[in-house]
């Protein structure tokens, strides 16, 4: 045998090759491994971290519901308002009563005799003083405030109709002027407490959906509105008025929206 060929390398150049192929990808699975195991070190941080985000984003939640807006703060959703000089120059005003126009005539709203009792007086209790609030060019309508003995509460008077809708809440418009919603927290016996949605689309208002908390799962439970987020949807917030040694409930977001089967209440997802 030649020498030389004895003292060949038995790595033929393709040989070669392969190995030092093979030596590289060992580096690079030994890469990967690492690089697992780092990121293996970094998922509970990472957790930590979405854990944070998520009750910054609850906290955040409750802070927003925390400042509803409360039944009877200005805002009307997407209405139009007229001016007020425009407003007041609608109305027909006498001493003690005034009257809203409608198409085919006017809604007559006087005060209660019942007002001009003394105060010690038992038919005090039946005191209703109505008050002129706004008039709306989109939807056509107005809107009256009811001052009661110990509440209030509003009248919605359409303009093509004359057809009075009493609401529990001031109302809120959706996108669109479809929907008129009413939103009233009440802990009174004698004051609704619950959601009301009204469609305002066609000749009269008509009551479309309600919702009164009921049953064990809604003991206790009120609502405010927060604001319209959609013509067919709306966020409120959920809250739980505390029984006596129980645990705090935070107010919550939910979202009120019109599925294929109606409207129905369902918790905000971010």
């Amino acid at each position: 045998m030649n020498r030389s060929e004895s003292n060949t390398s038995p790595w033929s150049a393709w040989d070669k090759a392969t190995v030092f192929s093979r030596l590289g990808r060992h580096k690079e699975a030994r890469g990967v491994v690492a690089a697992r195991s780092r990121s293996r070190l970094a998922l509970p941080a990472l957790a930590a971290a979405l854990l944070m985000c998520l009750a910054s984003a609850q906290a955040s939640s409750n802070t927003v519901c925390e400042e509803a807006p409360s039944s009877d703060q200005a805002g009307y959703g997407e209405a139009t308002l007229l001016p007020e000089e425009a407003a007041t120059s609608r109305l027909r005003r006498w001493s003690g009563g005034f009257a809203v126009p409608f198409e085919r005539g006017e809604v007559v709203f006087a005060d209660d005799p019942g007002c001009a009792l003394d105060p010690s007086t038992p038919g005090l209790l039946s005191c209703v003083e109505p008050e002129f609030v706004a008039a709306f060019s989109d939807p056509p309508g107005f809107l009256i405030r009811r001052h009661h003995y110990e509440h209030t509460d509003f009248v919605w008077v359409g303009h093509r109709s004359g057809t009075q809708v009493v609401l529990a809440s001031q109302p809120r418009f959706s996108p669109g002027l479809r929907w008129m919603l009413s939103v009233s927290p009440s802990k009174a016996a004698h004051v609704f407490n619950g959601i009301e949605l009204f469609d305002v689309g066609g000749f009269q208002a008509s009551l479309v959906w309600q919702h009164v908390p009921s049953g064990p799962h809604e003991k206790f439970y009120m609502f405010s509105f927060l604001r319209w987020t959609g013509p067919d949807q709306a966020l409120l917030c959920a809250f739980r008025e505390n029984e006596a040694n129980a645990q705090p409930h935070p107010p919550s977001q939910v979202v009120l929206e019109r599925g294929r089967m109606g409207w129905a209440l369902r918790e905000f997802r971010d």
